[in-house]
């Protein structure tokens, strides 16, 4: 199969595009969850604030796989870090979580 994006795949820019994606659908269902009638659709979002993610590193782990003639240098560096956030983003809510800075609050 020939890649017509002159020898750079884009699988590397999915996965980080995953990861911004996920950031945006988190926002969008903030924005949803206080009004009635979007309460169904800020649900959808917040189930693809957390599934988003894992694609993410799945896209990028396969990307990695690729080796660096077919991805290039920025897609290397694309692909860690659409891996490393979400990984750094569940330690640091871990963290807070368990010093009690941030807690769930039940109602």
């Amino acid at each position: 199969m020939e890649n017509k994006s002159g020898g750079q795949s884009w699988l590397p820019k999915m996965a980080l595009g995953l990861d911004i994606a996920a950031a945006v659908c988190f926002l969008l269902g903030l924005g949803c969850f206080y009004t009635v009638i979007l309460f169904p659709l800020s649900l959808l979002l917040f189930l693809a604030t957390v599934v988003l993610p894992f694609g993410a590193i799945i896209a990028g782990i396969c990307a990695l796989c690729l080796g660096k003639k077919e991805i290039g240098a920025k897609g290397i560096a694309m692909s860690v870090a659409a891996i490393v956030i979400p990984v750094v983003t569940i330690i640091v809510l871990v963290i807070l979580f368990s010093t009690g800075v941030a807690y769930i609050r039940w109602m």
